[in-house]
């Protein structure tokens, strides 16, 4: 958790976050460390 973006954690936070966006997702998919790519991944969930 602490490599997401601001932007991804306060969504998370503020319980925005997609359903599909699960600590077990993060583990599994080896997000990127890059905060836009993360960005671009998570919005194509």
């Amino acid at each position: 958790m602490a490599m997401l973006a601001p932007g991804v954690l306060d969504s998370i936070a503020a319980g925005e976050q997609l359903d599909r966006l699960t600590t077990d997702y993060l583990i599994k998919s080896g997000f990127p460390a890059i905060w836009s790519d993360q960005h671009k991944q998570f919005a194509a969930l």
